[in-house]
């Protein structure tokens, strides 16, 4: 599928879906957002005292404030899943950074859908590593379709405007259909751009769209927390503090 007439995605980044049949066969269910560049990276995160293996692994991660890679999945949130749940969530960073030849610390994993279940690594490992040989600048709009779960429609969108007389970019895709409240309990949220901005800029305009706009559902989500909400940009001229 390629991207919809007229929706500019921001330069230095390329996408990757596979179908892993993590809950069942018949769509993708596995997506890769990748940078070309170390980009500069926020995050905002659920408050819900349970957390999934994928939200502890990027909480400590996102204190870096770089990010490469992104690598998301739907059909299986990996939360109430132990030890064993952790070290899938790692494994799943390792074989996403090994293929890209990028460092492990600056990948990140997004996972959504079922709690208390192991991930089916058995096929999830290949998938990975044939998604991240794939990837393509034209996949923005099913990475979106990948990551959907109860969603009744895919979420995405994206905007270029003038900075110091030049075009810059911003594009998101996002799933979540109920459940949100308390503050982002099972949303996902992937913001991208070309903007040059420092980090602490980007944390800040995270941190208040989130604070405007998350919390949409009186419905409480204690077991299916998301991974982060992240900003990326790539090395174009833009804000620097």
């Amino acid at each position: 599928m390629n991207i919809p007439k007229g929706m500019k995605i921001p330069r230095g980044f390329s996408f990757g879906i596979a179908e892993a049949a993590i809950k069942k066969p018949g769509r993708p269910d596995l997506a890769l957002i990748y940078s070309h560049e170390d980009a500069a990276a926020a995050g905002v995160f659920t408050t819900n005292r349970i957390k999934g293996a994928p939200v502890k692994l990027d909480i400590e991660r996102i204190k870096g404030g770089k990010a490469r890679a992104i690598v998301v999945n739907s059909g299986n949130a990996n939360v109430c899943t132990g030890r064993k749940g952790m070290s899938d969530a790692r494994e799943m960073a390792r074989i996403t950074a090994r293929q890209l030849g990028i460092d492990e610390q600056t990948v990140f994993v997004a996972s959504t859908g079922v709690i208390g279940t192991p991930m089916p690594m058995e096929r999830v490992r290949p998938k990975i590593a044939a998604m991240a040989g794939a990837l393509n600048s034209g996949f923005f709009e099913d990475v979106a379709r990948a990551i959907m779960t109860t969603d009744t429609f895919p979420k995405y969108a994206a905007r270029s405007f003038k900075l110091d007389g030049r075009e810059v970019r911003i594009a998101a895709v996002a799933k979540g259909s109920g459940m949100i409240h308390p503050n982002m309990a099972t949303m996902l949220c992937f913001i991208i751009t070309d903007v040059k901005a420092g980090k602490s800029v980007l944390d800040r305009a995270l941190r208040d769209s989130a604070d405007k706009s998350s919390t949409v559902s009186r419905w409480t989500a204690t077991h299916r927390p998301p991974t982060p909400s992240c900003s990326w940009q790539t090395d174009w001229p833009g804000i620097l503090r």
